[in-house]
């Protein structure tokens, strides 16, 4: 699901129609006063069972949306793609990936039109940008291992990607960072968590100055989240812990406003006897200032998101 600044919602599924045994990639979108449109059909096959899977969406500019998403009915899978541009109907299905292995599919769009995609495969981490003047480009190596990517985009085109991955077969799993300017040139990796224990879940965000910054669930006893930013211009800063280090915490996610005040959520996971209970926590840092204490947003809930609009109120 996405919602872009003038309040229109898009939310894409895969499955099965109401019609058999046929497959289909559908998209519904909610219009600003709250009606919906009937389900559109992106992509359809007669059979064949999960031949559509992890569809994703993104807003872009005001009313255009970008949707992604894997076509395994092949030998080999591939990433197809289409895009609605503002005040537009949806164009044709283009594809932008084919090889072995792809999955774990995340996508960013930006109200220039601009879009990224980033994805797993056999060989490693990979993208493509779309630009409404030159289409998809040719998918770009980010790495030859990793997994868990997650992208974000700005206005300007500036994009941060960034996953999990081992620097060697015995070491454990680390959070390395690429960003990419707007004419699509990558800057060389950065790693951004420590060695002594594994660290996923890396959620990405990035300001409309060109600040980025990255969160991640590092697996110390017990697991914390931590934070690392690039100020424009500048180099990543050091690690930050952001939870409550006596709560095992777990699935962050994250995003910065306009001026790159950030907000961050994630999943804290209690021991309740035999079975487990879960609850909400958040911290919050004000643009050039420091997190401040993380605080519960609610109980016996799960898997958070959040996000921001332009006036800097955070939504969870």
């Amino acid at each position: 699901m996405t919602v872009d600044a003038n309040g229109t919602t898009n939310v894409i599924w895969a499955g099965e129609g109401g019609d058999g045994p046929r497959q289909a990639v559908r998209v519904r979108t909610r219009a600003a006063d709250g009606s919906w449109s009937e389900p559109q059909v992106l992509a359809e096959k007669a059979s064949g069972f999960d031949d559509f899977q992890e569809p994703v969406i993104a807003a872009t500019a005001a009313g255009g949306a970008a949707a992604a998403w894997i076509d395994a009915s092949g030998s080999t899978p591939r990433i197809m793609a289409r895009v609605k541009p503002a005040g537009g109907s949806w164009g044709a299905a283009e594809q932008v990936a084919n090889a072995k292995g792809i999955s774990q599919l995340r996508i960013a769009g930006a109200a220039s039109g601009h879009v990224m995609l980033v994805w797993r495969q056999d060989d490693g981490i990979h993208a493509s940008r779309y630009t409404p003047a030159n289409g998809w480009s040719a998918p770009r190596t980010l790495s030859s291992s990793g997994a868990n990517p997650d992208v974000a985009i700005n206005d300007t085109g500036v994009a941060y990607a960034a996953w999990s991955q081992k620097s060697n077969s015995s070491a454990p799993d680390r959070i390395r960072a690429r960003y990419s300017t707007p004419g699509g040139a990558w800057s060389t990796f950065a790693t951004l968590s420590s060695s002594d224990r594994r660290a996923d879940e890396p959620a990405v965000a990035v300001d409309q100055n060109g600040s980025g910054m990255v969160v991640w669930s590092q697996r110390r006893a017990p697991a914390v989240i931590q934070e690392a930013h690039r100020p424009v211009g500048s180099t990543w800063t050091k690690t930050v812990t952001i939870s409550n280090t006596k709560r095992t915490s777990i699935e962050p996610d994250v995003v910065l406003d306009a001026r790159g005040s950030a907000v961050a959520v994630w999943q804290v996971r209690l021991a309740g006897g035999d079975t487990w209970s879960y609850e909400v926590d958040a911290n919050s840092r004000p643009s050039g200032g420091k997190w401040g204490t993380a605080r519960r947003l609610d109980v016996e809930a799960m898997n958070p998101m959040v996000g921001i609009d332009g006036q800097g109120n955070a939504t969870a």
